[in-house]
């Protein structure tokens, strides 16, 4: 479907056509990554991502250079993680840092948490604890206020951790109970969510 996506813009007179060519190689190389497929195909599309955005224009009447920055911010977390996952730790670095250094461009703050938290669990598994409780914190305090409660879990699970591997047991517990609390919460919220799909659906039925 996204190729499909990627051929219809490719005909159109669209401004946005580098954009939506870049949001489509996005989404390819993360499902190609959640299936576990070869890591050169994982990279092959985030590349093609990272060229379309960022040659894609800005301050067109639909689109701005906050936009851009922070779907440049999201590739560039994720060619982060392909590095690191090939061991290429400078690399993995370098795009870490260039996703921080974008999302200073951006108001999009659920963009920004998940780039502060994805940066944090690179230092932590990285065992820089210090580093990692740095971008946590300020992971806590953007989850909180855009009230993104998945990436507020991860960050308060990542700060636990990362006390805890310091030896500072108080604060991991602390961080640890929050995290539980949230974890409960979301965990409370799918499952009403589930319901109320399966509700409807059975209520529908009876009226055909």
């Amino acid at each position: 479907k996204h190729k499909k996506s990627i051929k219809v813009v490719e005909n159109t007179d669209d401004d946005l056509i580098d954009y939506r060519k870049a949001a489509n190689y996005l989404d390819i190389a993360i499902d190609l990554n959640l299936q576990k497929k070869p890591l050169d195909s994982n990279y092959y599309y985030l590349s093609k991502a990272f060229y379309y955005i960022k040659r894609s224009p800005e301050n067109l009447k639909k689109y701005t250079k906050e936009t851009k920055n922070g779907v440049t911010a999201i590739v560039a977390t994720n060619l982060g993680e392909h590095w690191e996952s090939r061991k290429n730790l400078d690399s993995a670095k370098y795009y870490y840092l260039k996703a921080l250094d974008l999302i200073k461009g951006t108001n999009n703050k659920i963009i920004e948490g998940n780039v502060l938290t994805m940066v944090g669990n690179f230092f932590l598994r990285q065992k820089q604890y210090p580093k990692a409780i740095e971008y946590f914190e300020k992971g806590i305090e953007i989850s909180k206020n855009s009230n993104d409660l998945y990436k507020l879990r991860d960050n308060y699970k990542g700060i636990s951790e990362a006390y805890k591997s310091l030896g500072d047991e108080d604060k991991s517990a602390k961080y640890s109970q929050n995290y539980i609390k949230i974890d409960d919460s979301i965990a409370t919220s799918e499952k009403k969510g589930i319901d109320n799909s399966v509700n409807k659906i059975i209520n529908e039925e009876k009226n055909i």
